[in-house]
């Protein structure tokens, strides 16, 4: 996969970028059945705002980045369970409480929901444990203990717009 961007974040974009092309990468391959391939990415103006100089700091500190890859995605048709994530993402904006097991799929998927509930669930110490012990991927444990300490997340679904009948 090429990607080309005008201008990239280094510290707030680029981490979150690369996961999502990477991310459409791999269904893209996973439903055409097709090896994974090469990955490069392109941006004309690759910066770091004076602001976040202490935080992308304390993020390369960290050095577990460079250590950690996420697991495969599983082989065959994703878009089943990518339907049950998007299914329980909703459910998880909405503050609804819920058990990762009960979508029945992979676990590659279910710690994916687990990880949108470990972000909802920041500051709450109970919940965030109880969500790390369900984790299948325990290289996840760091992230889901960085929740712990944070300021408790107000979820709201968004906006919705009805417009009159005849203006679609």
């Amino acid at each position: 996969m090429l990607v080309t961007m005008r201008s990239n974040d280094a510290f707030k974009g680029l981490p979150h970028d690369v996961f999502c092309f990477t991310m459409i990468q791999e269904l893209v391959a996973r439903t055409l059945g097709l090896a994974i391939g090469i990955y490069k990415h392109f941006a004309g103006s690759m910066h770091l705002y004076d602001n976040n100089r202490e935080a992308a700091q304390q993020y390369l500190n960290e050095a577990v980045q460079a250590s950690i890859e996420m697991p495969p995605m599983p082989a065959g048709d994703p878009w089943p369970a990518v339907a049950k994530l998007l299914q329980a993402e909703e459910l998880v904006r909405n503050g609804l409480d819920l058990d990762a097991r009960f979508f029945d799929i992979h676990p590659y998927w279910g710690d994916l929901i687990r990880l949108l509930q470990a972000f909802a669930a920041s500051g709450d110490a109970a919940k965030i444990q109880s969500i790390k012990s369900a984790m299948s991927f325990k290289p996840y444990g760091p992230y889901i203990e960085s929740r712990r300490g944070k300021k408790p997340r107000v979820v709201k679904p968004p906006v919705q717009f009805i417009l009159p009948l005849g203006s679609r």
